[in-house]
This record gives C-alpha cells, sequence and structure tokens, in this order.
C-alpha cells in the first residue's frame, strides 16, 4: 500500500490549499507521460466546482494533465468501460432513485450510484482495471473527504492501494446526521496507528483574521462560551430584512458592506423565503433597484419546473404514453431538451416519443445544469449544505425557530455557515426572545440581543439627524433607531 498523505484542519486554515500544493508535487514528479493525469474527486458537485478552480489557479496544477470529477462519477466511467465483464450490454446511465432495480430501457441500462459504486469495486478486483487506474492516475486527491461512507469508501479505500492518495478532511464539518461518527476519518486513524499514512495538522487561520469570526468557531466546536463572538440579534422578519439591506444598500445605520455577500440558514425554511421577499418590499417602497439573490433549489425542484414547462407530468398519464411537445414554449430548457429528444427519436428511428424518455432528458438536464453550471456567487441565498466549500466576504446566517438537530448537529451546522465568511458576519434568530434567549447554542456566542431600537422614555429629547440622500434618522439616548 502506497502511503497516503492526509492533511485536517479547522474551517478556514487553508487545506484545499495544501491540498493543492502537495498535488502540484506529486504531479510533477508521478505524471510523466502523455496518458497520464492526475485525478481530482469528491463527493458532491460543488466541492468539485471548488477544487476544479483551485486546480486552476495554482501555478503548478494548472499545468498538469488533470481529470476532476465526482466519486460516482468515476465509479460510472470504470462500470462503463468494463461493463461486458460484468454482464451488462448496454451503456449504463445514473438515472434511477436510490433502491430502484435495474432495468433496460430506451437502449441504456438504467440503475442508481448505489449500485454504480458496488459493481466498481467488482471491477477493482480484475488485474488489468487495476493497471489501468495505477497507469492513467499515478496522484488521486480527495478533498472533504470526512463526508465519504460505506461503499465509496471502500472504493477510496481500494484507490489507495494503486496510486498515491492525497486527501483533505474534518470530521466537524460532517454533516449527514445518518452516519455514526465518521468512518473516513476512523480509518485514517487506523492507519496512523500503523505508521501506514502522513498527516499535516494545520493550525495557522487563513480565511479570515476576523477576531469574532474566530472565537465564533472556537466557541461552537468546542462548546463553551467565550467572547466577544459575532453579534447574534432575534426579531421579526422585516427587521432582519431591514438590517441586511441597511449593510447592503442604504447605510444609513450601519456601514455598508461590500463584495461577495450570502444569506445562508440550516434548511430552505419559510423564514429565508419571508425575508428575502421583505428585503424586496422595503427596496421597492424606497425607490431603489431589487438585489438579485442566486437561490439553491434541490434538484427535484428543478426537475418538475421542467416537466411542466414540456407540458408532462409523469404522474397523471402512463409513463409509456406518448409525448407531443408543446408548439409555442418560452421556457429556455424545454426547448433545449425537446430539440434533444427529438434528435435522439431520430436517431433511434422512434415514430413516437415515450413520456418516459423525455423525463429522463429532464432529469440529467436538470442533474448536469445543476452540477456544471456557473452560478453568479455575488449574493447567495442558500444552505449550509449548499454553503459547505464555499467562501464569501460577508455572510448573514438566519437561525429558524426549529432547527431540527440535537446540539451537537446544531453546533456544526451554525460552525459551518459563521466560518464561511471572511471579513464579517451577524446572526439572525427568528423565535420569540425567550426562546432566542434561552438557546443552548446561540448563548455560546454571547447574549442575544434585540433588533428592536430601544423605547424613547418620557421626556426624553429626540433629535433628527439629515444622512445622506436626504434620508432622516432619529437619534435617541445615543443610538439611531430602526
Amino acid at each position: 500500500m502506497i502511503s497516503p498523505v492526509f492533511i485536517t484542519g479547522q474551517a478556514g486554515t487553508g487545506r484545499t490549499t495544501r491540498l493543492m500544493d502537495l498535488t502540484g508535487e506529486y504531479g510533477s514528479r508521478l505524471v510523466a507521460h502523455e496518458y497520464q493525469r492526475i485525478l481530482a474527486m469528491t463527493l458532491m458537485h460543488g466541492a468539485r466546482r471548488r477544487v476544479e478552480a483551485s486546480l486552476d489557479k495554482h501555478e503548478q496544477c494548472r499545468t498538469l494533465r488533470r481529470s476532476v470529477s465526482t466519486i460516482d462519477s468515476f465509479a460510472l466511467s470504470l462500470v462503463n468501460r468494463w461493463r461486458s465483464s460484468l454482464g451488462i450490454a448496454l451503456p449504463i446511465d445514473a438515472s434511477q432513485q436510490s433502491g430502484s432495480p435495474r432495468v433496460e430501457k430506451h437502449f441504456r441500462t438504467h440503475t442508481h450510484f448505489a449500485d454504480i459504486v458496488q459493481l466498481a469495486l467488482q471491477v477493482l478486483t480484475r488485474v488489468d482495471a487495476r493497471k489501468y487506474v495505477s497507469d492513467t492516475y499515478p496522484v488521486i486527491l480527495v478533498d472533504e473527504f470526512q463526508d465519504v461512507h460505506g461503499d465509496r469508501l471502500a472504493f477510496i479505500q481500494t484507490l489507495a492501494v494503486l496510486s498515491q492518495l492525497l486527501l483533505a478532511a474534518d470530521a466537524f464539518q460532517l454533516l449527514d446526521t445518518n452516519i455514526v461518527g465518521c468512518p473516513a476519518i476512523e480509518w485514517i486513524a487506523e492507519l496512523e496507528g500503523r505508521g501506514e499514512v502522513i498527516v499535516e495538522n494545520l493550525i495557522k487561520p487563513r480565511r479570515t483574521a476576523n477576531p469574532q469570526i474566530l472565537e465564533a468557531a472556537r466557541c461552537l466546536r468546542e462548546k463553551r462560551q467565550g467572547g466577544p463572538a459575532v453579534p447574534v440579534f432575534f426579531g421579526a422578519e422585516a427587521q432582519i430584512a431591514f438590517r441586511i439591506v441597511d449593510h447592503l444598500v442604504f447605510n444609513w445605520y450601519a456601514p455598508r458592506w461590500t463584495g461577495t455577500c450570502a444569506i445562508i440558514s440550516p434548511v430552505r425554511s419559510g423564514l429565508i423565503d419571508r425575508v428575502l421577499a421583505s428585503i424586496d418590499s422595503q427596496l421597492r417602497k424606497r425607490n431603489f433597484q431589487p438585489i438579485h439573490w442566486t437561490q439553491n433549489t434541490s434538484e427535484d425542484h428543478d426537475e418538475v419546473a421542467i416537466l411542466e414547462a414540456l407540458g408532462l407530468k409523469i404522474q397523471n398519464q402512463p409513463s409509456e404514453g406518448a409525448w407531443v411537445p408543446r408548439q409555442l414554449q418560452k421556457d429556455a430548457r424545454a426547448i433545449e431538451i425537446t430539440k434533444q429528444v427529438q434528435q435522439f427519436a431520430k436517431l433511434r428511428g422512434l415514430t413516437t416519443i415515450p413520456c418516459d424518455l423525455v423525463a429522463l432528458f429532464a432529469r440529467k438536464y436538470a442533474h448536469t445544469h445543476r452540477s456544471y453550471g456557473h452560478a453568479s456567487s455575488w449574493r447567495v441565498a442558500t444552505t449550509v449544505h449548499g454553503a459547505k466549500n464555499r467562501e464569501f466576504d460577508h455572510v448573514f446566517v438566519l437561525w429558524p425557530y426549529n432547527v431540527r438537530s440535537d446540539q451537537e448537529q446544531q453546533r456544526r451546522l451554525l460552525y459551518n455557515a459563521v466560518t464561511r465568511a471572511k471579513k464579517e458576519c451577524i446572526i439572525f434568530s427568528g423565535k420569540r426572545e425567550s426562546v432566542a434567549r434561552a438557546d443552548e447554542v446561540l448563548s455560546l456566542l454571547g447574549p442575544v440581543q434585540s433588533l428592536s431600537p430601544p423605547r424613547q422614555a418620557k421626556g426624553t429629547k429626540t433629535t433628527k439627524v439629515k444622512r445622506s440622500g436626504g434620508k432622516v434618522a432619529k437619534l435617541q439616548q445615543g443610538q439611531l433607531s430602526l
């Protein structure tokens, strides 16, 4: 077994940067022939995009021949290369839901990625397949390795025998509540006990120098109260929205935040939708241009929207029924899919187009668009899971009324949200005052403050202050009111 190199460290300590440095060092020595390349893999496509961008920026890595993929996609490429040895005649397509049986249809073998990874493990028992991997990919790197478990972990463990493996992970950033412990890190610990892995533990923060963000990260990670950490406020949606808009547009009571910005919430809840609606409303009332937020939606949501644009609802008609394309389509996605389906039918000699074939193309389009599309990162509204592997200059965290996780998981979620920020971070709780102040996770960061302006005592004089743009604010007892 070739000793893997494992890089660990807290969020923002530069694990990915160090991973790129090692990739450049090993790649320049081991990628020696035209047919060779480094293989960079992640579990999720969001992490894959970040790794690809990091390779492009790194001076040594950008000149190396490389393949960048998810673990599932690489497993699929191996299975399709050796499918005949598995007794599978038609090309394999990962279009089935998890747990569905393998089926041959529309000139493809349809299955799901869990089955594909198991098939890939079978492929890697072959001597010729193992030689292909070791010869073609002498260096394999995996970022966000803590997310890998089950058969996918077994797949990476098999590759560790064939190539030089470079891994980066942080166990505290594992967010999957269905996993007990962190199997990937436990495997590394076993290797370390036998002296079969090189471990680098990064300590120095690189993403931010803001002491409040660093202190918040420590408090959440170590489950201890400290301070001063990032500010935590509670209030109504309109008050939260006003504070966000004031930082980004108004600049009446707070310094303006310039640069990239994200609104991050543990889940896609009603709170984030109501806050975004309030932001739009407050901007319109004051004749400001709206803020365009790039919002993360689920792949299923995208697929349903595309099917509706195609005039197709699978649940309301037989899956084998014939599909008739709409003549007047305004949705660019529906137009593109219609062209693809009609071209496929023409090449295959199909006189009618089955509804489930169109649904298959819609599903693949939605997956490809989400996986390989390039959305703007200037203003983003997303979940914690959607924000993983990303960083922004400024972050607003929306903490909804009910976060359905235990305290350990809540600390991990809030930690991952706060540590996305490079310059500034504010946390807003959508809970009632009594609940917000009693929240044991939020309390780790210090006292929870109210967004409501202090009530003016009787007899207190109010002074109007003229601000830039003709705006008037009220100054009372030394504070500007909302």
